[in-house]
């Protein structure tokens, strides 16, 4: 049910149809009046034919619904490109503190598609709950760990320790099944802050070896089965998880695991991805659907492509099924490289979702620094790819940065690329990354995010959909030009390009410009970045050293990737890092 606790988008979970039916999301309860109408065909509360289907074998399905009041219940079934049907519909009378079950007698029958139900009520009432289940026994005991991996951010971790102990330790159906595991990288916790979880002090080896520490604890309990990665807020509905375990006990196919969804945590309809492929590049599934809308749903759970990883905000496995531990990125890759090396078969499913910030807003100089040297040993060693492949993945990220006027962002991918050609050894003597991150505290104030007044600087608005048309002629041009860098002054443009802030500008829209502003609305930050001739040959210059670099050095740093990766994602490999911390 709807609540405050995550802002209450009513059609996240209901669709309220007349006046005459409302959501109290204080009490978790939908009120009706005489001819309220409401249908639960949402993201939270639809559910899914073909997951369950070809994932589970379940022979029925049942409904139950819990509240007070006289009701017409209706089982409706929407499938894309066909009307939607309704499969059953019952006068039923809700008595508070029962319970009243249907049976789904069309279920054996059903393919695909996204099963709701619609209320309509005859007299007064009010919905308390309901939920779907099965007569048959899950097909195994699942006893899942929750990882949670914590750097300094004592109130959001503390906060998520207190809501699952409260919403799902403390509960007697679960008391025994889930547990939850907090790994303190920064070892600024204290067991009473945490109540009820377990707390790993650990040394800040990042989310892979903070991750890392809190599998084995799993493992070396014995008693668990599963493991659950979560981010340190846990933003997600707790009823996530509690699907999540349901799942893992009827899934019947081999090392299975489920990815939670992402959703805009300033809207929460805004679908950034579920699950996710990586060519090289990562390419999140079903980007940019709207939750809110039934044919989205559809086509969110539409299976076209399969994931090849989720990410570890919300990502679910068997501990049997793990042959390879993360390798030490500190972040940024682990979750790819652990979910392809395991070849985890990853099923998503609305309902189990998470809720996480913009990417385009946190990331700089840093973070695309870490992208860079993961991408490019992922393609020396499960991807196999040659020097061309990987010359061409370098050359995207640095044109990106270099004619978006990102200059410090541009140097980071040339230390990438030349750390990364360092071997094997490199990551060993780098596992903590605290050299590396002092040695860019610098270059991080170029593009840091600052308070900035619109009015001071009256951009000019550009035009920045990801698929606007852009003219034979002009594109070009920009090629000919280097987009825009051989351009006389006299056709440049000295007024400032407004560009919303995310992993790089458009290179597209900077053609011309001299200018860059780069903004987040949400938090009225940004920064300034301009046309810098010197600093642009520099970075060339660099950047060309370094290619060069990888194209001698390749194949011998590939041999020595592809000769330590096994070792490097090895239990035996994480245990002797714990044993010398």
């Amino acid at each position: 049910m709807p609540s405050l606790e995550f802002g209450g988008n009513d059609d996240m979970y209901v669709r309220l149809l007349n006046q005459s039916v409302i959501s109290v999301l204080s009490e978790e309860k939908t009120l009706f009046f005489p001819g309220g109408k409401c249908s639960f065909d949402t993201f939270y509360n639809g559910l899914t034919v073909q997951s369950w289907q070809d994932n589970c074998k379940i022979p029925d399905l049942l409904f139950s619904l819990e509240g007070s009041g006289t009701f017409v219940v209706r089982i409706g079934l929407h499938r894309l490109e066909c009307d939607r049907v309704s499969l059953f519909e019952k006068r039923v009378s809700l008595i508070e503190g029962s319970t009243t079950t249907l049976n789904i007698e069309a279920w054996p029958s059903l393919v695909n598609g996204m099963i709701y139900v619609e209320l309509e009520a005859i007299t007064e009432g009010c919905l308390t709950g309901g939920c779907f289940s099965t007569t048959k026994a899950p097909e195994r005991e699942v006893c899942l760990g929750i990882v949670i991996t914590h750097f300094k951010r004592e109130k959001y971790v503390i906060s998520a320790a207190r809501r699952i102990r409260e919403g799902l330790l403390t509960n007697p159906t679960y008391k025994d099944q889930i547990s939850l595991v907090i790994v303190d990288n920064s070892q600024t916790l204290a067991v009473e802050d945490v109540e009820g979880a377990t707390l790993l002090p650990n040394q800040n080896l990042g989310g892979s070896g903070g991750f890392t520490r809190g599998l084995l604890h799993l493992q070396d309990e014995k008693s668990f089965t599963h493991c659950l990665f979560m981010d340190d807020d846990a933003s997600c509905e707790l009823e996530s998880i509690l699907r999540t375990h349901a799942l893992l006990g009827y899934v019947v196919g081999e090392k299975v695991a489920v990815a939670g969804a992402l959703l805009r945590d300033l809207a929460h309809h805004f679908l950034f991805e579920k699950g996710a492929r990586f060519d090289g590049m990562c390419q999140p599934l079903k980007h940019g659907l709207d939750m809110r809308h039934v044919h989205h749903l559809l086509l969110s759970e539409y299976v076209d492509q399969k994931p090849d990883f989720g990410g570890w905000w919300f990502f679910a496995f068997c501990l049997r099924d793990v042959q390879h531990y993360a390798f030490p990125f500190f972040v940024r890759g682990d979750d790819i490289m652990f979910s392809m090396m395991n070849k985890f078969d990853i099923i998503t499913q609305n309902g189990i979702a998470c809720y996480g910030d913009d990417f385009g807003y946190k990331s700089g100089p840093l973070q695309i620094y870490l992208d860079v040297r993961n991408h490019l040993v992922q393609k020396m060693t499960h991807m196999n790819a040659d020097v061309e492949d990987c010359i061409k993945l370098l050359r995207k990220f640095f044109n990106a940065a270099i004619y978006s006027y990102n200059y410090a962002t541009a140097q980071a991918i040339s230390r990438a690329a030349f750390d990364a050609m360092k071997g094997h050894a490199f990551w060993l003597q780098n596992m903590d990354t605290s050299v590396i991150r002092k040695e860019f505290s610098a270059l991080i104030q170029e593009e840091k995010m600052r308070k900035i007044r619109l009015t001071d600087i009256a951009p000019t608005f550009a035009r920045t959909e990801p698929h606007w048309h852009e003219s034979r002629k002009r594109r070009l041009l920009r090629s000919l030009t280097l987009n825009g860098t051989l351009l006389p002054n006299f056709l440049r443009k000295d007024t400032w390009l407004f560009l919303p802030k995310n992993f790089s500008g458009d290179i597209r829209a900077t053609f011309r410009y001299n200018n860059i502003l780069y903004y987040y609305g949400p938090t009225q930050e940004g920064y300034c970045a301009r046309r810098d001739a010197v600093r642009l040959a520099k970075e060339k210059r660099i950047f060309s050293k370094v290619e060069k670099i990888v194209r001698r050095e390749y194949y011998k740093v590939k041999s020595d990737y592809r000769d330590n990766i096994k070792y490097m994602t090895s239990e035996d490999f994480w245990r002797k890092i714990y044993k010398k911390t």
